[in-house]
């Protein structure tokens, strides 16, 4: 009879760091995705994207930016340019 403690045991250790791995693996494919989702959805080679970041935290800033940028887009949008501006 063989002793059990000369069978090849994978560690288990090595079990976790596999199921690390492909997690890491499985996040990392997923944010790809959506990175590159996003990507083509704002991808339009004939409009303009402006991009505006600000930090204010005011209440009523970012509705009253935003009434600024829709008069904006649409006074580019009568000189014929497609212009498109997003907050972050």
């Amino acid at each position: 009879m063989s002793d059990p403690r000369d069978e090849k045991q994978r560690p288990w250790w090595l079990s976790l760091n596999l199921v690390g791995v492909l997690l890491l693996a499985a996040t990392f494919a997923f944010s790809m995705y959506r990175v590159f989702n996003v990507q083509r959805e704002l991808f339009n080679p004939d409009e303009i994207i402006l991009r505006i970041s600000h930090w204010q935290l005011e209440t009523g800033y970012r509705e009253a930016l935003q009434e600024v940028i829709d008069i904006y887009e649409k006074e580019q949008l009568a000189k014929g340019k497609r212009v498109r501006v997003l907050q972050m």
